[in-house]
């Protein structure tokens, strides 16, 4: 099931109407509802454990079903084409999609500001072979 569907049975299992309803019976923001239906973020532990009790379901069997979509999800590669805002100017392969990738570029500019911060004066931070 998906997280959606897990948070639809728990809501009519515990007899709620809303995802406030079950946010304020688990004790969690609706926010963090929210997020967790349209897979934002994972589901929280007092989520996972509430909707593990409500279906009659064993906790850790609600856990590594969720964690396995997640993975499956994540190993789904989304590839951007456009570079992004700020990126240099990328070359573009035959497909129209950018070489060089959002993440790639994010950890291109943090290695950058480490570099730079540290490079000012690396024996204060213990870093003196940057």
């Amino acid at each position: 099931m998906k997280p959606a569907e897990y948070l639809d049975a728990a809501k009519t299992a515990l007899a709620l109407k809303t995802d406030y309803e079950l946010a304020k019976s688990v004790g969690i923001t609706t926010a963090e509802v929210s997020q967790t239906k349209h897979e934002k973020r994972l589901m929280p532990q007092p989520l996972i454990e509430a909707v593990a009790k409500a279906l009659k379901l064993e906790f850790g069997y609600v856990y590594l079903d969720l964690k396995r979509q997640r993975k499956s999800r994540a190993n789904t590669l989304k590839v951007s084409t456009t570079a992004p805002k700020g990126a240099p100017a990328q070359e573009k392969d035959k497909q129209g999609i950018c070489i060089m990738s959002n993440v790639r570029w994010a950890i291109m500019q943090i290695a950058s500001f480490v570099r730079s911060t540290f490079s000012a004066d690396p024996m204060r931070y213990g870093f003196a072979g940057l």
